[in-house]
């Protein structure tokens, strides 16, 4: 390092100042580097594995990733054929939990470019790569089809719902920082979904004691008085020898076609720990309410929990319940009572009722126990069945939350919102005609069921459903010189296309009928896996072998079956005419 000398005549190497205090300029200093190593610009810096450029622009990072991301995918499908392989479900998980986070790591940086049409492209080669290796299909078969089928969601979907989710857990811990910059991009695509500036029941972790003891799969003890919580108070208590028996239940209705939706709770309290018919030992105190649709059932039965004990402490105040000698509360969901045993707690409703059972059970003992639910129980029957009737009241109030929303409602929410912006962009997008008419949506039930089927049946559906097959039709736009006719070889009517031989081939009515259970299909088509393999069976590998000679096909006729003589590929005159029944 250049030594420099101060006007006291002392020296100390020292890295040359830049500016004001140097003669050198930067350029300069630059050149001459440090030592004998030469210093040189460079355009992009990496930082916590992000890649910036000089523009301050993401391009270069996000340029970086499809990069790898190509790579690993092209070095994946080597290792395995079109016909044989890992299953369609494991190259599907590949694309899902291997080569996507790894892509979109750090996306909610660059949310604001997912919009644009060159990243969306991008994105699109990526998961082309991905869904090409699950099965043999032709090589231009239309990337939005085999996504839309196989139940694929474009990258650029899953980024904006994977922003969404990071800015939401962030604001969680730090709800007071500022949103600007890509985190407005992100907030104002939360705010499409109508719930941005909602407050989250998930809080940041808090650890909290347990005073209070659980069974879930053995019974409580015969002598539930026992103290293990020995607090000192001053308040003079006469404790009876009764024991509170507390039962509770949520519920969850979502019929959407009526108006009985919502989500309920409901509890008993009774005095006595027989579980007797309730004509017996009717409850002392019981209620039923409705909450928020947007909590889950899992909150429903903790909320459950904290009203009852609530209504205890009251009764227990205006003397209808005297101090017991313990409490038992029973309660079917094994969810609700882990969460409550555990010490670390992330939910606002299961930590105020962890404290509410934390300073009930220092008056008196406390045991929260797990109870078979729909079984031979009369009380936690009956609590059912106040759970429910709470879910059906109030249902007037409308869809909008009314209180603090779980980030399981907050998911949901987005996953539909995704779902429906995938099925606008497929509805809007000119290509896959074909597909369309089976596919008019996404439909996320089809799409795993056919990623069950085996490689060779998968790619039949991905050819037949998309119209890039080898059919007459499709064979004479690839290869017009060769395939001079695109006529039918079954009714000799109209172009060989997937869509006529499927829906309304007249030679094929009575193997549609047979199979499909109707003659002619009307589009939308209505339609399942079953029925159109079945139907395809018989026909769509003679149909599809373009390189054997003339063959003998069977089908099915009124009086029986009948066969028909599909030609040769060379035959251009079309003047063969079907056998007659």
């Amino acid at each position: 390092m250049t030594t420099y000398y101060r006007r006291d005549g002392h020296s100390r190497p020292t890295t040359p100042p830049v500016g004001n205090r140097s003669s050198l300029t930067l350029e300069e200093y630059l050149k001459k580097g440090l030592g004998n190593t030469p210093v040189t610009r460079t355009t992009s810096v990496t930082y916590l594995g992000m890649k910036i450029n000089d523009k301050l622009t993401w391009w270069p990072h996000i340029q970086d990733k499809i990069k790898k991301a190509k790579h690993l995918l092209r070095r994946s499908n080597d290792t395995f054929g079109r016909l044989w392989g890992p299953k369609p479900t494991m190259v599907k998980w590949l694309l899902d939990a291997v080569v996507a986070p790894k892509l979109l790591y750090g996306s909610h940086v660059w949310h604001s470019m997912i919009g644009t049409r060159k990243v969306q492209d991008a994105l699109h080669q990526i998961n082309r790569l991905g869904i090409i290796s699950v099965a043999p299909s032709r090589l231009r078969t239309p990337t939005r089809g085999m996504e839309i089928i196989l139940g694929t969601t474009p990258l650029h979907l899953k980024a904006e719902r994977k922003n969404i989710l990071t800015l939401t857990r962030f604001r969680m811990h730090h709800p007071d920082t500022p949103v600007v910059g890509h985190t407005r991009a992100i907030m104002d695509t939360m705010a499409m979904t109508g719930l941005a500036g909602f407050p989250l029941d998930d809080i940041p972790v808090t650890t909290t004691p347990t005073l209070f003891r659980t069974y879930i799969g053995s019974p409580p003890p015969e002598d539930p008085g026992v103290r293990w919580v020995k607090i000192d108070t001053k308040v003079a208590v006469t404790v009876t020898d009764s024991i509170v028996s507390i039962y509770t239940d949520g519920s969850k209705m979502e019929n959407t076609r009526g108006n009985q939706w919502g989500t309920g709770a409901g509890f008993a309290i009774f005095l006595g720990q027989d579980d007797v018919p309730i004509v017996d030992n009717p409850p002392v105190v019981q209620s039923h309410f409705n909450i928020c649709h947007s909590y889950t059932v899992f909150l429903a039965e903790v909320l459950a929990i904290d009203r009852a004990l609530r209504s205890y402490h009251e009764a227990r105040k205006a003397g209808t319940i005297p101090f017991p000698r313990a409490i038992l509360i029973h309660s079917d969901s094994q969810a609700a009572i882990l969460a409550l045993n555990n010490s670390d707690i992330h939910s606002k409703v299961v930590l105020a009722c962890k404290r509410l059972l934390n300073v009930t059970a220092t008056l008196t003992p406390l045991h929260l126990s797990w109870v078979k639910a729909h079984a031979s129980s009369h009380r936690n029957n009956w609590v059912d069945g106040l759970a429910k009737a709470g879910a059906t009241q109030d249902t007037d109030m409308g869809p909008f939350p009314r209180a603090d929303i779980p980030l399981s409602f907050l998911k949901k929410v987005i996953r539909d919102r995704q779902q429906d912006r995938w099925g606008e962009e497929w509805t809007a997008h000119p290509t896959c005609r074909q597909t369309k008419l089976w596919l008019p949506a996404p439909n996320p039930g089809l799409s795993r069921a056919v990623l069950l089927l085996d490689r060779v049946e998968l790619g039949r559906i991905i050819r037949w459903l998309t119209g890039h097959n080898f059919l007459r039709r499709h064979c004479q736009i690839v290869d017009p010189d060769r395939y001079q006719s695109d006529r039918c070889r079954l009714c000799r009517l109209e172009p060989e296309t997937a869509a006529h031989i499927l829906a309304d081939c007249m030679a094929l009515d009575y193997n549609r009928l047979a199979d499909m259970k109707e003659t002619h299909l009307v589009p939308p088509y209505r339609w399942s896996l079953g029925r159109l393999l079945r139907f395809l069976d018989p026909l769509a590998d003679q149909m599809e072998d373009t390189e054997a000679a003339a063959r003998m096909i069977t089908v099915r006729a009124r009086f029986g079956t009948r066969t028909t003589l599909l030609e040769r590929i060379a035959v251009i005159n079309d003047t063969l005419q079907l056998d007659p029944p």
